[in-house]
């Protein structure tokens, strides 16, 4: 198999695997029907016990519910249609697996196999739990890999057999105390090695003890027959696969947390550290991590902070102290030899001994440029008229530069002569990507500046270079999504539907790097639940670009509207909404003291700092090895203005984890003495959502709300919130449900 899983499209065709498979199949052919429903067939053979799902298009999934050994009783079958649970024993312990069966949309199954110990055991590797073949249950020799699990991903594996494809999910959260137990880690443990395909479940360094009950497997299988072969539509098969995993499996979000007093804290934090800020030229200007003065201030550290900021202002409906020091200082970035922005401040020296490849002058990085254009063209829509000459000035050397390369932007080149200096991310892949989605945003933003037809034709031109990526189109996991908002409104703008699908593609290649899962980490009580890593191959989740990811996606449902499939609807809120609750453990004062690097690559962590690290892990590895990462003090703030919902006159916010859509408030005259909001909760009917209403604390106890809610398919009600000891009133609803709150002055 060619190429590094995600990285979409690999024609598979191991005919090694397949002969070594052959026996397993030849096995199935002779082996016992135990029950039959619908699509299902439960089998036992002389080594294993499978079930065996028909897809309808010539092939057969068998998934491996057991593998025998000779002293395996008789399995015995009870239940009827759907859940079915098999039970049988052997020298290491007493077996028991439960089946839920499902026909509807397509053949779907859930296989959750316990063990109860008779012995202290140690499991051996096991195969791969899903086997592809044909109808009389001969391995296919040729397959279809779009996606599967790297690293901490979620247990996944999506590909294509003929005309079927088959979506499979291990949930890894079920196998905490397994892997507490034996040691064994579960990177990477589910993946493809056609024919087969799914867990191998590592064995680990310990046995288990006596006595001890432990799931050692909770698989999902989904096929789909006659698949149509166009991106979009195995992008949303994928899609439709994950969100029923994630709904079987979901875990509660963990306590709420007061993301503006977060904000209040950080951007003190920032304001008053030495170790954040400092004045070159009569400027102010950001430091990347906490203490790296060591290197030049960088450009789009200044523009990612103050984007975030500018936006906490209009929230705030109030300047910011900390928004006018930066004020401006973006401008020393630009280069007017070349029209275009450096990435480091031009005149400064690198004062540190071990440069990374990207630290010249010279150097640039594509999306960085990118990215910086960006940001100045958000600045400019709200209102910031240096930013936007800035943005302005360097369209024709960015347009310049993306003809040279023809879209296909590199990792490095030279910024005066343009000559590539590494041309992939590694051998075989390509360079960024996702660069030329982001290039078209940047286009969409000049469009919307000076309404110059040139600059649509750009992104138009862009757009074209991103058809034929698939799951692989993610290089920068926030990029990619913002590359989603840009075909979005491509979309909407030329009626031209191949960009909404490439848009859905997108958005898979993103959550098909979501950490679904939970690992154990006894005695590290924090969470990296639902979690993005920022690039294709990183090893740990980072706040800054979670936060952008958190930001755009709301973006993208918004653009979208009613044209987006309901799984991509409910993934991307229930992330905002795990987001909202495990962000804090980026701060180093929310996490123990020993789980944190004492000597991170760049500058210091300072633990009494509210300024989030950059990297958290999955593992128990320490966090914040890169460091204390200053441009990603904007979390707290995103994270602010995306919940906490205020208007002006109105002397209360409401918080939601999850978007409001249709938001509208009466008020009965300046100083109102009565308030009426409504709004819908965006979201899937089957998960819960918490609400919040928290008056201003200068008017407790003066406030009287009553509280309606309207549920899809069920009759408006009023409410009875619980008040919390801040004084909050707390309330819940599933997605879809309407929300009306009346407010009265007493």
């Amino acid at each position: 198999m060619k190429g590094t899983p995600p990285f979409t499209r690999h024609p598979v065709e191991q005919e090694f695997l397949a002969r070594s498979w052959a026996g397993h199949a030849l096995q199935i052919q002779h082996a016992t029907l135990l029950a039959r429903s619908g699509s299902f067939r439960m089998m036992e053979s002389d080594q294993a016990v499978w079930l065996i799902v028909e897809c309808g298009t010539g092939v057969l999934a068998a998934l491996r519910l057991l593998e025998k050994d000779p002293h395996v009783s008789k399995v015995k079958v009870t239940g009827d249609a759907p859940d079915f649970l098999l039970r049988t024993a052997c020298l290491v312990g007493d077996y028991e697996i439960r089946l839920r069966l499902q026909e509807d949309p397509v053949p779907m199954a859930r296989a959750t196999v316990r063990v109860t110990t008779r012995q202290a055991a140690k499991l051996d590797p096991s195969t791969r739990e899903v086997l592809a073949t044909d109808l009389n249950h001969r391995p296919l020799e040729k397959g279809l890999l779009f996606t599967t699990q790297t690293g901490s991903n979620a247990g996944h594996a999506f590909v294509a057999a003929n005309d079927a494809t088959l979506f499979y999910f291990q949930n890894l959260s079920a196998l905490g105390p397994y892997t507490t137990f034996t040691g064994a880690t579960l990177d990477s443990c589910v993946g493809v090695e056609w024919p087969a395909l799914g867990l191998c479940l590592p064995s680990g360094e310990h046995p288990l003890p006596k006595g001890v009950t432990v799931v050692i497997s909770d698989a999902f299988l989904r096929v789909t027959g006659k698949s149509d072969r166009g991106e979009a539509t195995r992008a949303v098969e994928f899609l439709d696969g994950l969100a029923w995993a994630y709904r079987k499996t979901a875990h509660a979000p963990g306590k709420w947390t007061d993301w503006s007093r977060f904000a209040e804290r950080t951007l003190a934090a920032v304001e008053k550290s030495r170790q954040c800020l400092r004045k070159i030229g009569g400027k102010t200007f950001l430091n990347a991590y906490v203490g790296s003065d060591d290197k030049p201030p960088e450009s789009m550290v200044q523009g990612a902070l103050e984007v975030a900021l500018c936006e906490y202002e209009f929230w705030q409906l109030e300047p910011h102290p900390l928004m006018q020091r930066l004020g401006g200082n973006l401008a020393a970035f630009f280069l007017k030899d070349l029209g275009t922005m450096a990435r480091w401040l031009p005149g400064e020296k690198f004062q540190n001994e071990d440069r990374g490849e990207e630290q010249e002058a010279e150097r640039m990085d594509s999306w960085y440029l990118l990215h910086t254009m960006m940001n100045l063209g958000r600045l400019a829509t709200m209102g910031k008229k240096a930013e936007q000459k800035l943005f302005l000035d360097c369209l024709d050397y960015i347009i310049k530069t993306a003809a040279h390369f023809q879209h296909d932007w590199p990792v490095f080149y030279h910024r005066k002569t343009l000559k590539v200096l590494k041309r992939e991310v590694k051998e075989g892949l390509g360079g960024e990507r996702d660069a030329a989605g982001l290039y078209a945003h940047v286009m969409l933003q000049a469009w919307d500046l000076t309404a110059d037809r040139r600059y649509l034709d750009e992104a138009e031109a862009a757009a074209t270079k991103l058809t034929g990526l698939g799951f692989g189109m993610l290089y920068q996991t926030n990029n990619t999504v913002v590359t989603g908002i840009a075909l979005a409104r491509l979309w909407k703008a030329s009626g031209n539907s191949l960009y909404r699908e490439l848009s859905l593609v997108c958005m898979a290649s993103v959550l098909s790097h979501l950490w679904m899962w939970e690992p154990a980490r006894p005695g590290h009580p924090w969470s990296t639940y639902m979690g993005l890593p920022p690039l294709h191959d990183a090893p740990y989740i980072a706040p800054y670009e979670e936060a952008e990811v958190f930001a755009a996606s709301r973006v993208y449902l918004a653009e979208m509207g009613d044209q987006i499939p309901p799984s991509l609807i409910e993934l991307w809120v229930e992330y905002g909404k795990h987001l909202a609750s495990r962000a804090r453990y980026y701060f180093p004062h929310e996490l123990p003291a020993d789980s944190l690097c004492e000597a991170p690559r760049e500058g210091v962590i300072v633990r009494t700092l509210s300024v989030p690290v950059e990297d958290l892990y999955a593992s128990m590895d320490p966090a914040g090895q890169v460091g204390q990462e200053v441009y990603g003090a904007g979390l707290a703030l995103i994270l602010a203005t995306r919940t906490f919902h205020r208007w002006r006159k109105v002397p209360f916010m409401i918080w939601s984890s999850v978007p409001l859509a249709n938001a509208e408030f009466s008020a009965d005259g300046r100083r109102p003495s009565k308030v009426v909001i409504r709004f819908k909760l965006v979201g899937a009917e089957s998960h819960r959502h918490a609400l919040r209403i928290l008056p201003n604390s200068k008017r407790r106890g003066k406030n009287e709300f009553k509280v309606w809610r309207e549920e899809p398919g069920k009759r408006r009600a009023m409410l009875k919130p619980v008040v919390t000891k801040d004084g909050h009133l707390l309330f819940d609803a599933g997605g879809g449900a309407q929300i009306d709150v009346l407010w009265q002055r007493k």
